[in-house]
This record gives C-alpha cells, sequence and structure tokens, in this order.
C-alpha cells in the first residue's frame, strides 16, 4: 500500500523531530565511543581516512570490559547452543491442546533454525556491545532479498 503524500510528509518531519532529539546526545556517544569503543567512533560525523581512532585510550581494560560484557550477554541471554525461545498463545486453554503445542514447537524450531541460518549471531552481539557501552541497542529484521522463489532466510541488521 503506497503512501499518500500527507502520511509520506509526517514520516519524514517525525523522523526530523527525532533527530533533533538524538543530536543532543551525541556528543556524549562521541565521547564514550573514544575510550571504550574506538571503531565507533565518528557518531554524527564521518572520520577522515587513516584518523587515529584510539588517542584518547589510556590502556585496553575499558574495551576488553565491554567485550567481556557483551560476550557474557551473549552467551547467557542468547546462547548459540540451545533453543531460548518459544511460542505460546494467549488463550491458555489452547496451549494444553497436545496438537496445538506440537504446532507451536514446529514454529518455534522453523524460528530457530531460520535464525540460527541468518547473520544473527555477529549481530546480536553488536547489540550487547551497543547495550553495554551506550545503555541502548536495537536490531531490525527483515526477509533476505528474493534470490530464488519463496522464502530466502532472514536478515538481523544492528
Amino acid at each position: 500500500m503506497a503512501l499518500t503524500t500527507k502520511e509520506t510528509k509526517f514520516h519524514i518531519d517525525r523522523n526530523e523531530e527525532l533527530k533533533d532529539i538524538r543530536r543532543v546526545y551525541e556528543p556524549l556517544w562521541e565521547e564514550i565511543a573514544e575510550y571504550i569503543f574506538p571503531r565507533r567512533t565518528g557518531i554524527g560525523y564521518k572520520p577522515s581516512p587513516g584518523m587515529k581512532q584510539t588517542s584518547k585510550q589510556y590502556d585496553s581494560t575499558a574495551e576488553l570490559g565491554l567485550n567481556d560484557l557483551a560476550s557474557s550477554m551473549h552467551g547467557t541471554l542468547t546462547p548459540t547452543s540451545m533453543v531460548w525461545s518459544s511460542f505460546k498463545l494467549r488463550d491458555y486453554r489452547l496451549n494444553q491442546v497436545k496438537e496445538v503445542m506440537d504446532w507451536l514447537e514446529i514454529c518455534a524450531n522453523a524460528m530457530t533454525t531460520a535464525r540460527n541460518q541468518s547473520n544473527f549471531r555477529s549481530e546480536i552481539h553488536e547489540v550487547y556491545l551497543d547495550l553495554s557501552g551506550f545503555g541502548q541497542g536495537c536490531i531490525f529484521i527483515d526477509e533476505r532479498p528474493l534470490y530464488y522463489p519463496g522464502f530466502n532466510g532472514l536478515q538481523y541488521k544492528s
């Protein structure tokens, strides 16, 4: 469904409002990045090629701590060695029906398989780095571009 001109203008204006709110925090995020996450410097600007990004780091303690915390969160919250998500219906009575339980398990297994065949692991680790370093993180999920007829898998972006 195509958006009308009025709806498009609303979304563009809303995007600008949100950017204005974000601009207040960009200097703080940049300062944090300079100390603990140097490869993320350039928040709000494009760094020059060859620019030294670690000039404010005394040593790598903070950066290593950030990676350790993100790795711990990854291994605890979304472990790759086990199924950590499942489905339930709102109507708790339906969740007791064996056929419904079997169907939900099939769906959960299909979702786990699709997630494991995607770039989820690397992108969720980036989210945990953002959460640990900046206090917020976001992940976007979409279907991979169509190369073959049917479902082509999932694609994540942090």
